[in-house]
């Protein structure tokens, strides 16, 4: 890890000096899963359900959309396992 991130770190920092982080995405609403694709995002007979991006949540920073998936994706199976 000591070896990646400050690769990490670099690729961040000329990602900000070249303008282009953090990256704004915008909030989507639901997409069917069709021909493999739900909207832009690859699908494997699985809906979007929504995007939202980090500004609607209320944040003025940039974060990890894995995280946000991950957090999603464990909310959700707790509601299905327990309700």
């Amino acid at each position: 890890m000591n070896r990646v991130m400050p690769l990490k770190i670099a690729e961040t920092d000329a990602c900000r000096a070249a303008g282009m982080c953090p990256y704004q995405m915008a909030s989507e609403g639901s997409q069917s899963c069709v021909d493999g694709y739900a909207g832009e995002y690859e699908c494997n007979n699985i809906d979007q359900v929504s995007i939202v991006s980090l500004s609607d949540l209320g944040s003025a920073k940039d974060g990890s959309f894995i995280f946000i998936l991950f957090f999603f994706l464990n909310f959700f199976l707790f509601l299905l396992i327990f309700f």
